[in-house]
Formats: C-alpha cells, structure tokens, sequence
C-alpha cells in the first residue's frame, strides 16, 4: 500500500503543469506596471471608456474579438480585453485555443 501511495504522488507530481514564471495580474494598473500592452476591439464604447480610464495603456486597437484573442497568442499583445460572454464563445474555437479539442 506504501508504495503504490508513493508512485501515486509523484506521477501527480509529475502531471502538475509548473509555470514559476507567473506573476498575479489583479488590475489593468498591474498590467501597465508590467509593461503589458492590451488588444481591444476598436470603436467599441468598452474600449474607449477602458483608454479613457487607464491614460498610460498601451492599447493596440484589433478588429473583432477573435483577433484580439489571436495577438495574445501570438505575442502581439499580452492581454485582451474581450466580453466574457465573447470569449466564452471563442474559447472552443480551434483557430483562437490550439489546445481545443
């Protein structure tokens, strides 16, 4: 029983995904210390009130949701501001979530 309880721990141990390099973001003021630049979908009242708000974001302007999502994959941005509702929907879409399956 011991040792089945030992091989249980550390193979959970070894599929526990670790990433020490994350740092909380708990507000955009977190993100704009960080240097994060933010996506946002352009001409949206959203956008507008958020740069509005936050006068020292850097705010590069996308399209649509899906391409908002698609410059934090890429690097282009490091947050998107998207609906919940909108990322909920574009979560399950293969193109935005590589690891949907």
């Amino acid at each position: 029983l011991l040792l089945v309880s030992v091989y249980t721990a550390n193979m959970a141990n070894f599929l526990i995904v670790k990433n020490e390099n994350l740092v909380p973001i708990d507000n955009p003021y977190d993100a704009i210390r960080m240097g994060k630049t933010f996506c946002a979908m352009h001409g949206t009242s959203a956008t507008e009130a958020f740069r509005k708000r936050y006068l020292s974001a850097k705010i590069i302007a996308t399209s649509n949701f899906q391409e908002c999502l698609l410059a934090v994959n890429n690097g282009t941005c490091g947050i998107c501001t998207v609906p919940l509702a909108a990322y909920n929907y574009l979560k399950n879409n293969i193109e935005v979530n590589k690891e949907c399956s």
